[in-house]
């Protein structure tokens, strides 16, 4: 299969465990999401770290995805 990189606008409702967030100039990738209070998100990175995303914030991150698949909607 066919893995495609794409750089996205995304905020804390659509923000994904697996994105890779750029900050100071390093990639970091979302290991778990915690939704806190105020509709803000608070992304843990692989490396300990974390970052608190308000609501609404939008942040471009980097997501793979299988070429060709299509994404299921949740009902």
């Amino acid at each position: 299969m066919l893995t495609l990189i794409e750089n996205r606008t995304v905020t804390g409702s659509t923000v994904r465990i697996g994105d890779a967030v750029p900050i100071g100039g390093d990639h970091h990738e979302v290991v778990d999401l915690r939704t806190l209070p105020g509709m803000r998100k608070m992304l843990v990175f692989a490396d300990g770290s974390y970052y608190v995303l308000p609501s609404g914030a939008p942040i471009t991150v980097t997501r793979a995805r299988v070429a060709g698949a299509r994404a299921r909607r949740v009902r």
